[in-house]
């Protein structure tokens, strides 16, 4: 699912923005890079890409967004604050595609102008539904769609003001809370707005070292190298996420031969270390830098979000 119309009217510092965004004649994404001086309201552009997909997904999911009665909470708010100083109303809608399937999301407060109106209500139909003055979030995505988009696809927002543990502060927690959710819930499990992750990609990263080795108990019974070889291959996904996992690490770092590795129950806090052509490099995922846990964060959210659709043989590698 693909941003392919983004219009913004009087929200914040923006008084005024366009995005059409343009694509390879593959029909892949060009990037989209927002420069602009400091309050200008690059962050805000993003807020709003992050809150129409916590709208499109809500209906689907109940841990996308807190309940609250029939309803749930708004990510980014409506209206007051929110309205750029002076002006009447306050507009942004946005178009996402998935092939011929369109989804719309649209935030309007005050009252319109009636020219505008005219000119978004062919654009944004959902905007002839709308009380005016009444401060309003409405979407168009049909809700029987949405678990294929969500599930096999990654869509994540990292918060500005996002903030992970380092290795020298305390903490009560020494330890990630390992969940065993049930299998039939109609969860997400993979948050779209994003303040703290590298406690949850930890326990990931144990889950998929696991995966990707034998299991003893499989090799009972074994005899010849080749059956040894079938069990192997048959944790193949598994071996390339992990390959993946450590080429984001090397990368991150500026070095080749990168091996996260496990160090054993009894490492406490230091379950996962990170080695270097067989020595040691780093004590702990939190022993780098702010700046290089924030890069492995992002990449392996983004990896983890696949994870499953890569499991479910979706895709051929990650994306």
């Amino acid at each position: 699912m693909y941003l392919r119309d983004l219009v913004v009217r009087n929200s914040g510092a923006i008084e005024s923005c366009h995005i059409v965004p343009e694509f390879t004649e593959e029909g892949n994404p060009k990037p989209i890079v927002l420069v602009g001086s400091n309050g200008s309201g690059k962050t805000t552009i993003l807020s709003m890409v992050a809150d129409a997909l916590v709208e499109i997904a809500e209906p689907s999911y109940p841990d996308v967004a807190d309940r609250i009665g029939a309803g749930h909470q708004y990510y980014r708010l409506v209206g007051g604050a929110t309205t750029r100083s002076g002006k009447p109303f306050e507009f942004n809608g946005l178009k996402f595609f998935e092939g011929d399937l369109e989804r719309r999301v649209i935030t309007i407060a005050g009252h319109l102008e009636a020219k505008f109106h005219q000119e978004m209500s062919g654009r944004y139909p959902e905007i002839l539904k709308v009380q005016p003055g009444q401060p309003t979030k409405l979407t168009s995505a049909p809700v029987g769609e949405i678990d294929k988009t969500f599930r096999n696809n990654a869509f994540a927002f990292f918060e500005s003001h996002r903030n992970e543990k380092r290795s020298w502060r305390n903490s009560d927690i020494v330890n990630p809370i390992i969940k065993f959710d049930s299998l039939i819930n109609n969860k997400l499990d993979k948050p779209i707005i994003i303040e703290s992750s590298l406690e949850k990609i930890k326990v990931w990263i144990l889950d998929v070292i696991l995966d990707s080795s034998i299991d003893p108990y499989k090799l009972r019974g074994v005899t010849n190298i080749d059956s040894v070889r079938n069990l192997a291959n048959v944790d193949l996904p598994n071996q390339f996420v992990l390959s993946t996992i450590n080429d984001i690490i090397g990368l991150i770092n500026g070095f080749s031969n990168i091996n996260i590795v496990r160090a054993g129950r009894h490492s406490f806090d230091r379950k996962l270390q990170i080695i270097k052509d067989g020595e040691l490099l780093f004590p702990s995922l939190e022993s780098m830098s702010s700046g290089q846990i924030g890069l492995f964060t992002i990449f392996c959210t983004l990896l983890q979000y696949s994870d499953v659709a890569l499991m479910n043989g979706v895709y051929d590698s990650p994306h």
